[in-house]
C-alpha cells in the first residue's frame, strides 16, 4: 500500500533533495537554521498562508526548509499586495536570526536575491509604481525604480523584525521543539497565528 506519508517523502526527495545523514551541522548552525525556518513560517502565516511543515534535516544543499501548503487553486496572477507579501516572507529568515540569535548569517543570501528580484519585477515590469503602466527605459527612471525596490525590501525587513518581536515566547518554544525533533508539522505551529501577550 502507498499512503500520504510515502507521497510526501517522494515529493520532498524531488523538491528539496535526499536526506543527508552523513552531514551533521554544529549545534550553533542548527540553532540559526531553526530560527531562520521558523521565521519564514511565521511570516507565511502572518500573510494568511498555510505551512505544511518546517524541517532542519539537511537535504541536498539545504540545511533546512519551510514547506508552504499548496492551495487547491493557485492563481497565476498576483497583485501588488501579494508581491509585497512574498517579499515579507522571504525576509522572515534573516529577521528571525537577528532577533533571536543576535547575529545574521549568509544563510539568507538566496532569500535576499529573490526578494530584490521580486521587488524589481513588480516595479519595473509589472507597473506597481507611481508611473503606472509605463515601462521605463531611461537610466534616470530605472535608477529611481531601483531605489524604490530597495525601499520595498528594507521596509519588509523592518516589518518582519517587528513581527518577530511580537512572537518572542512562541518562537523560542517552537525552536526548542524543532531542535529536538528536527521536523514540525504545520499543525504544531498554531502558536504563531497570534502574537504573544505583552
Amino acid at each position: 500500500t502507498v499512503s500520504d506519508r510515502e507521497f510526501a517523502a517522494a515529493r520532498d526527495r524531488v523538491m528539496i533533495g535526499v536526506k543527508d545523514v552523513s552531514r551533521r551541522p554544529s549545534d550553533r548552525d542548527r540553532r540559526f537554521v531553526a530560527f531562520h525556518e521558523l521565521g519564514h513560517a511565521l511570516m507565511r502565516m502572518h500573510v494568511g498562508g498555510r505551512v505544511e511543515k518546517v524541517s532542519i534535516e539537511p537535504r541536498g544543499l539545504s540545511l533546512g526548509v519551510t514547506l508552504t501548503a499548496v492551495e487547491d487553486v493557485e492563481s497565476a496572477l498576483k497583485t501588488e499586495k501579494e508581491f509585497r507579501q512574498e517579499v515579507l516572507v522571504l525576509m522572515g529568515g534573516r529577521a528571525a536570526e537577528q532577533v533571536f540569535c543576535e547575529a545574521i548569517t549568509n544563510g539568507a543570501s538566496d532569500d535576499m536575491l529573490k526578494a530584490s528580484e521580486l521587488a524589481r519585477m513588480a516595479l519595473l515590469r509589472y507597473g506597481f509604481n507611481e508611473h503606472g503602466p509605463y515601462v521605463p527605459k531611461s537610466e534616470g527612471l530605472i535608477k529611481e525604480m531601483e531605489e524604490q525596490a530597495r525601499e520595498w525590501v528594507l521596509k519588509a525587513y523592518e516589518e518582519a523584525v517587528t513581527i518577530m518581536q511580537q512572537h518572542t515566547e512562541s518562537m523560542k518554544s517552537l525552536a526548542m521543539e524543532l531542535l529536538a525533533k528536527e521536523e514540525l508539522p504545520g499543525e504544531a505551529l498554531a502558536a504563531l497565528t497570534k502574537a504573544d501577550r505583552p
